[in-house]
């Protein structure tokens, strides 16, 4: 289907309002390969961008497939205006409870809206999927499948020729369900919220997954997975190069300077995290040489299938960064 030329088709996972941030005063940025450390300049209205990322594709004709889009495009108006009033008066998310909520739902949304979790999302429903396909045909569900398939099949597994895979619009709608879930939410509103200001030379780095989950604690579980429940789990959120905003129970609440080294070890945990770019006005030698040093070094979700007795089950993981992928080698 052709697309009308007035529909935006070039689609921001980190919005450029956040991107601006840290841009030069032209709007023009660095981005950084994560894995090899190239350095491109771009700018904020091409950086942090996805051709049709938020398209609803194969979905019913009477739904407007840019709609994810445009709904991003009204949000980001609120939450530009919450970002600029806790640029300005960081002490106010201590004394507003108005402006703490609306900051940490807008965290709770860049979390979940960015590529990373796109691809968690296809993986883990695409394992499901698959599950489901093995235990209908272990128990003869296809028994009745149209005569064109059985031909295709010729003997051979579904899974052998088909390879399911969720459609985007699911994706999309995934990820705004997480990203303005209650129940997350209320998980994240009785931590301390600390911004830290970085007083010295070096500034903080916004990366493609732009909220950074960090676990001290990861691996002393059962299932060796962090959550949004993890008592010991912290949210750090870049939001400038001066200010980060930071989440965790063990965190001291309040309004905090950073020095250069503190400023060094939250860039390495957006480092980790991040799954492809790092953006920035500069990258000071220091932090190029961190990106090198971290660059087979990941944290992110996994999910896997086991098989049962009584079936098989989908497992999806949060890992987190944790001590272990930040210390030197």
């Amino acid at each position: 289907m052709a697309v009308p030329a007035d529909q935006p088709r070039k689609h921001h996972y980190l919005p450029q309002f956040y991107l601006k941030g840290f841009a030069g005063a032209d709007g023009r940025l660095l981005q950084c390969e994560r894995r090899t450390g190239k350095l491109v300049t771009t700018n904020v209205g091409d950086a942090a961008a996805r051709k049709d990322f938020h398209r609803f594709e194969d979905i019913d004709s009477s739904f407007d497939p840019f709609a994810a889009e445009k709904m991003f495009a009204q949000v980001e108006g609120i939450q530009s205006q919450a970002l600029q009033k806790a640029l300005a008066n960081p002490d106010l998310l201590g004394t507003n409870p108005a402006l703490r909520a609306e900051m940490l739902g807008f965290l709770q949304m860049m979390f979940f809206r960015v590529p990373k979790v796109h691809e968690m999302l296809a993986n883990a429903t695409g394992k499901a999927l698959e599950a489901g396909i093995r235990v209908m045909e272990k128990n003869g569900g296809f028994g009745d499948m149209p005569e064109e398939l059985k031909r295709r099949l010729n003997g051979r597994s579904v899974l052998e020729v088909i390879r399911p895979k969720p459609k985007n619009w699911f994706l999309i709608l995934s990820m705004l369900r997480y990203g303005n879930s209650r129940e997350l939410y209320k998980l994240l509103w009785p931590r301390n919220v600390a911004v830290l200001v970085a007083k010295g030379f070096r500034g903080f780095i916004a990366g493609d997954a732009a909220v950074a989950i960090y676990d001290r604690s990861h691996g002393q579980t059962a299932w060796n997975a962090t959550g949004f429940a993890s008592p010991t789990a912290e949210f750090s959120f870049p939001l400038s190069p001066r200010m980060l905003l930071l989440l965790g129970h063990e965190v001291p609440p309040g309004v905090v300077s950073a020095s250069d080294d503190e400023v060094r070890q939250f860039n390495r945990r957006t480092i980790v995290w991040s799954e492809r770019f790092l953006f920035a006005e500069t990258f000071d030698a220091l932090t190029l040489r961190d990106i090198m040093e971290l660059a087979d070094r990941q944290a992110g979700f996994s999910a896997e299938n086991f098989d049962a007795s009584d079936g098989i089950y989908t497992v999806s993981r949060m890992n987190p960064v944790h001590p272990g992928l930040l210390d030197p080698p």
